[in-house]
């Protein structure tokens, strides 16, 4: 049992990833107490580093009491739609329109209308740890980009 605890991996939570010298943590935090949890493990791992947070949500979420967690956050935010559609082809993703209407104005989020338009964006910048979440959704959208085919899970 140990010996398995020790070796499990699920994809999406708490992953590390490099890609072009950055660091990426990969965590598809999507409600209050799961954002809590992971920012607090974040930074017991990376106390004080500027972080970039790319971040989506999908439809309905409480986004208010997620952000709540991100007061104190340095750092910049990059808001971005992710590709998932459900029935009827209908997205199930927060649009950057209804982003825009649930976030408060920091002054520190930019929005980029697609996933691969935010890591762009993200990987221009200063800082060398970039966090996305928010959505598995959004994880697995990022993780496939950064991820060489043959290495998938």
């Amino acid at each position: 049992i140990r010996d398995g605890l020790a070796h499990a991996f699920f994809p999406g939570r708490f992953e590390i990833m490099h890609f072009k010298k950055k660091l990426f943590v990969l965590d598809g935090a999507h409600n209050d107490e799961k954002m809590r949890s992971f920012l607090k493990a974040f930074r017991g791992y990376y106390p004080s580093q500027n972080v970039i947070f790319i971040l989506g949500f999908k439809k309905r979420k409480d986004i208010q009491s997620m952000m709540a967690h991100f007061k104190h956050e340095k750092g910049m935010w990059i808001l971005t739609q992710f590709h998932k559609t459900a029935d009827y082809s209908r997205s199930v993703s927060m649009t950057l329109e209804e982003l825009r209407e649930a976030m408060p104005d920091t002054g520190r989020i930019v929005y980029q209308p697609t996933v691969p338009e935010a890591l762009s964006y993200a990987l221009q910048q200063k800082e060398e740890i970039v966090v996305v979440t928010g959505s598995l959704y959004l994880v697995g959208e990022v993780r496939s980009l950064l991820s060489p085919k043959e290495l998938r899970v």
